[in-house]
């Protein structure tokens, strides 16, 4: 996929489908992704649930692992064993709170927040931005040599995330990071190679 063996994850964001996410996802999960991750972040947690309802078979049927992002409790009330907390949930959150998780993901923006993640449950980090995008217009982002730094302090497998493309993605092969993440270039509508 994308020219090259990096896996890659999925994230979505609705307000870039031109057509609807759930019509978007039925032609991205065929292509098999990494993984899904729900962003959707905005949604409150009835309107969330009804879509993590809707979009879960779809990721059973394409063998996708779905991955919930903030909302442990509808998670296991859904039987996904994947969620992505932002780290200030992470930090707070308890054991019990963590317990049955396979999947336990947060994103950094330094490289000294990979231990404190790892030591408050994490399985994964997202981190980033690594290319400029437009999720963050205005703000700097972080480059390759961030990635590399959080590589080499990390305890935990490492996700690139942000201004992740066709162009950008074969910059990533090298670095030893376990896979990037794309939102844009899944979501917009465009035909994935």
């Amino acid at each position: 996929m994308f020219g090259c063996d990096l896996p890659v994850m999925a994230i979505t964001d609705r307000h870039l489908c031109p057509h609807g996410l759930v019509p978007r996802l039925q032609e991205i999960l065929p292509l098999h992704p990494a993984a899904l991750l729900l962003r959707e972040k905005d949604l409150d947690e009835a309107a969330y649930q009804a879509l993590a309802q809707e979009v879960l078979p779809l990721c059973q049927e394409n063998a996708v692992p779905l991955i919930l992002h903030g909302r442990p409790a509808l998670a296991r009330r859904l039987g996904v064993f994947a969620i992505h907390l932002p780290m200030p949930q992470l930090l707070s959150a308890t054991k019990e709170d963590l317990a049955g998780f396979s999947w336990i993901s947060t994103s950094i923006h330094r490289p000294e927040e990979a231990a404190l993640a790892a030591q408050h449950g994490a399985t994964a980090l997202l981190a980033g931005h690594i290319f400029p995008t437009q999720c963050k217009a205005g703000l700097q982002p972080r480059g390759l040599s961030f990635l590399q730094e959080v590589l080499a302090v990390s305890p935990l497998p490492v996700w690139a995330i942000g201004g992740i493309h066709q162009a950008t993605l074969p910059l990533l092969v090298t670095t030893g990071c376990a896979g990037a993440c794309m939102m844009s270039e899944w979501m917009n509508g465009h035909p994935i190679p």
